[in-house]
């Protein structure tokens, strides 16, 4: 088998090694893995969301007990004031009055504090149940990756037979027609060497061959397609490979 042969069947090994690494790409991409991934960091979003919300209501909390107690104070001093035989009269009054706006200003803080107890109970058995549905989505996620990985595995496994081989045959091939086809194998499309069929088609381009250039195909002589540049080698030749 001459360099150019084992070039094309280097070139098939290339080929068959790209489809591998294409599936190992669409297994990543697999539907159902995106799928979710998604409603994994959805529900991860939503309890970032309650976790805020529930530290919210705690401050609000603790302003609101903040107040009460400075209020609650300020009512032990009133009541101390009410009681004063120094407090008579309007002055006695304006004191009472003064009394009765800080015990309606406690009342509002007081039912302020119990929504907020309310409010941060419902919080907290909500986030309970998000914080389920995201374990629950971790084993999801744990299992589905384990499963594809172990299909990776098994298209890595194939891919390296061919990667051996490719290795052993590389290293049968003259270096400088080797160091073009890693040279031009993008620009070409994998394919520094094409084969000829008795249409006289360059299947690297297509094009027709002149007659000149398909009889040195078919005596077997090094030729370059007039069009793409491509080796060319006849189709029985790979055949027999």
């Amino acid at each position: 088998m001459d360099h150019y042969q084992k070039l094309w069947e280097l070139q098939q090994l290339d080929h068959q090694i790209d489809q591998y690494q294409k599936a190992i790409a669409a297994i990543h991409r697999t539907p159902e893995l995106l799928k979710l991934n998604l409603e994994k960091k959805s529900v991860e979003q939503q309890a970032i969301e309650e976790e805020n919300k529930l530290a919210t209501q705690k401050k609000d909390m603790r302003k609101a007990e903040s107040d009460l107690k400075i209020l609650n104070e300020h009512l032990i001093e009133i009541d101390q004031q009410m009681y004063s035989n120094q407090n008579k009269g309007r002055e006695l009054q304006y004191i009472m009055q003064d009394k009765d706006h800080h015990v309606a200003l406690g009342k509002q803080l007081e039912d302020q504090i119990i929504a907020l107890i309310e409010q941060s109970e419902q919080t907290q058995s909500t986030l309970k149940q998000i914080k389920s549905q995201i374990e629950l989505k971790k084993k999801e996620w744990i299992t589905l990756c384990a499963k594809l990985n172990s299909e990776i595995k098994l298209v890595e496994v194939e891919s390296q037979k061919y990667h051996n081989i490719r290795d052993k045959l590389a290293d049968q091939i003259n270096k400088k027609l080797y160091k073009e086809y890693l040279l031009k194998k993008d620009r070409l499309n994998g394919m520094l060497v094409a084969t000829v069929d008795q249409n006289q088609i360059c299947t690297g381009c297509h094009v027709y061959l002149s007659q000149r250039i398909y009889k040195a195909v078919e005596a077997n002589k090094k030729v370059r397609c007039e069009e793409c540049g491509r080796y060319l080698i006849h189709q029985e030749t790979v055949d027999k490979i």
